[in-house]
């Protein structure tokens, strides 16, 4: 059985120097985890020698950091692909600082805070809760970025404020 985090991973291209046609075909040459990525199971893919399945091997090594991101992502039901951005905004500690503030996630250009409490919920349970400060500040931080995207350099308190009620976080007074 295919690892789906594996799966995704290959499939949102996130594993340099493999591309859509050759992830389609790792589970049918029994690469199904980060446990077969190895030279001799990647030489068996159709036109793959083992110098390019040895590439391939340190590309999947050197791509940790997004795996680790994917891991978090894809079991709370969020796109693979979005490894790509989280790193670019997070730094290759990406996963690190999501497992510490999964509302970091607001931290990407166009991710929402349904999205965040996705995975907030996918890593924390029943922990994860609307009054969470971790979540108050992360969701101020999106508002004053947004702004800034905006060509704002200075936002008013009540400016913050309404934005992330309209973000749909009604705990700013």
């Amino acid at each position: 059985m295919t690892d789906p985090v594996f799966a995704a991973f290959a499939e949102a291209s996130l594993w340099p120097g493999l591309g859509k046609t050759l992830a389609g075909q790792l589970a049918e040459h029994g690469i199904a985890s980060p446990n077969d990525v190895l030279p001799s199971k990647l030489a068996k893919l159709p036109g793959i020698g083992l110098v390019r399945a040895e590439r391939l091997v340190q590309a999947f090594a050197g791509a940790a950091d997004r795996y680790e991101v994917v891991a978090l992502l894809v079991p709370a039901g969020l796109p693979a692909r979005l490894a790509f951005r989280a790193i670019e905004s997070l730094g290759p500690t990406a996963a690190e600082r999501l497992q510490a503030d999964p509302w970091r996630l607001l931290d990407i250009p166009d991710v929402r805070l349904p999205e965040a409490d996705r995975l907030a919920r996918g890593l924390l349970g029943d922990a994860a809760r609307p009054d969470d400060p971790r979540r108050g500040v992360a969701l101020v931080a999106h508002v004053l970025v947004k702004a800034a995207r905006e060509g704002s350099t200075c936002l008013p308190t009540e400016d913050v404020a309404a934005g992330v009620r309209a973000e749909g976080y009604d705990a700013v007074e």
